[in-house]
């Protein structure tokens, strides 16, 4: 709410009412500490270079039903 100032965008973000919004969350934190809050972003870690995995050897086919009756009649 302190960030945007838009209580109905909050609301239907935060899934509650806007009357939820006005009562618990309104003037809790200036603008600057929402500006903080949302410029929080997680680090960037460098990730390796691999080679593709080679795919994966395709399945056998899956037999008929025929032959499946004739191995349960078995």
């Amino acid at each position: 709410m302190a960030k945007f100032r838009l209580m109905g965008d909050t609301a239907l973000q935060a899934g509650n009412s806007e009357s939820i919004i006005r009562h618990h969350y309104l003037n809790v934190t200036t603008s600057q500490e929402a500006g903080a809050f949302f410029a929080i972003l997680p680090k960037r870690v460098a990730t390796p270079q691999t080679e593709p995995a080679p795919q994966a050897a395709s399945a056998p086919a899956p037999m008929p039903a025929s032959d499946r009756q004739d191995r349960l009649a078995a």
